[in-house]
């Protein structure tokens, strides 16, 4: 009884420990009054998606989804996006099917 206690004891520090790391290794996107930095990969959901529009249009920047595409389990597949910053600069790509290690993206420095 106490082997299986001490057993199960450890493995929820484990699982707690990764996880409490997994969260802190999620950050999707950086926005702040100075800069975006905005990376889609396979780590996004539809939800994701929102969040980061709904907070720069908060500062006047209109980001457009054209085309979004997602695999079974609710993570982003595929994204054409375009961004208009207030200034009138703006830019756009169309992602291929995202892979790992893929991250296209928006990333500006504000003065």
């Amino acid at each position: 009884m106490k082997k299986t206690t001490l057993l199960l004891f450890a493995f929820l520090v484990f699982a707690s420990t990764d996880l409490v790391f997994a969260q802190k290794g999620k950050e999707l996107y950086s926005i702040t009054s100075d800069k975006i930095d905005i990376s889609f990969t396979t780590a996004y959901t539809f939800n994701d998606l929102v969040k980061v529009k709904a907070e720069l249009e908060k500062m006047n920047i209109q980001l457009t989804y054209q085309n979004l595409v997602f695999a079974k389990n609710g993570k982003l597949k595929q994204i054409t996006a375009s961004i208009k910053y207030p200034d009138g600069e703006g830019s756009s790509f169309a992602s291929r099917e995202l892979q790992e290690g893929d991250n296209p993206g928006f990333r500006k420095t504000f003065r």
